[in-house]
């Protein structure tokens, strides 16, 4: 379709260009705050996962760094260290994850070689690496604490626990090229006159609804907030595309 072909470069040159803005920004640690996933639990942060564990020793080991951390782990590693401890039972396979770290201002006491904990875990990656090999790691969430010994509790395993994360990942790399794409077959539209063109221009608009949708579903899951700019950009392109259907074809 000869639409497509005028406007799928524009999309995948502005989807290079942001996979790069933001290599670079978060390549630096310019955009991530250390508690920001306090609050937000978007960007291949939603997953959470239970693991029970006894810690081994009292000391500390530093967080992974590595090249351009922000980058690799989608967050901060500031005040995070990386727990020393035995994994009595978990619900995803040993290694998919790691390390387990946990926020030294937000437990400065650590933890206890004496107890046994079961915990909630969030997983935190970054969708620009993560799908390129960068494994993600878990950060604890909240924790229960028994007296050791303690008989772990039996959890379920989850063997495809990153599937789900690598497609959120690709949905969101791809997301802005079907944005760019749908905005520059509006700005062609009016020149366009056949069906097959015209239900292209509506069907980029439609693929970028439904994976602005499939983003928001899982980054607002918690219920406590609703998507707002999604919802919002959904409905300015389609009324867009409905005024650009009226419009005359320009003069050559």
């Amino acid at each position: 379709m000869s639409l497509l072909r005028n406007t799928l470069p524009w999309g995948l040159a502005l989807m290079v260009f942001m996979w790069l803005t933001t290599a670079f920004f978060d390549g630096l640690g310019l955009t991530r705050s250390a508690h920001h996933y306090d609050t937000y639990f978007g960007s291949l942060s939603w997953l959470q996962y239970r693991v029970t564990f006894r810690p081994v020793g009292a000391g500390r080991q530093l967080a992974p760094t590595g090249f351009a951390p922000t980058l690799r782990y989608g967050f901060n590693l500031a005040h995070h260290v990386a727990l020393r401890a035995d994994l009595l039972q978990t619900d995803v396979p040993p290694g998919q994850v790691a390390p387990l770290l946990y926020d030294t201002l937000r437990y400065p006491g650590g933890f206890s070689p004496d107890s046994v904990y079961a915990a909630w875990v969030g997983v935190r990656g970054h969708s620009l690496t993560f799908p390129f090999g960068a494994r993600p790691v878990a950060v604890v969430r909240s924790y229960q604490a028994w007296a050791a010994p303690a008989t772990a509790p039996h959890y379920p395993p989850q063997p495809r626990l990153l599937w789900p994360l690598r497609l959120y990942a690709w949905v969101s790399l791809l997301l802005v090229g079907w944005f760019a794409a749908a905005c520059a077959a509006l700005v062609l539209l009016p020149d366009f006159r056949r069906p097959a063109d015209r239900a292209a221009a509506l069907g980029l608009i439609l693929l970028f609804a439904a994976s602005r949708g499939y983003i928001d579903w899982l980054d607002y899951q918690t219920g406590q907030e609703w998507p707002i700019f999604g919802p919002l950009g959904i409905l300015l392109l389609l009324g867009a595309y409905v005024y650009q259907l009226r419009q005359p074809a320009s003069a050559d």
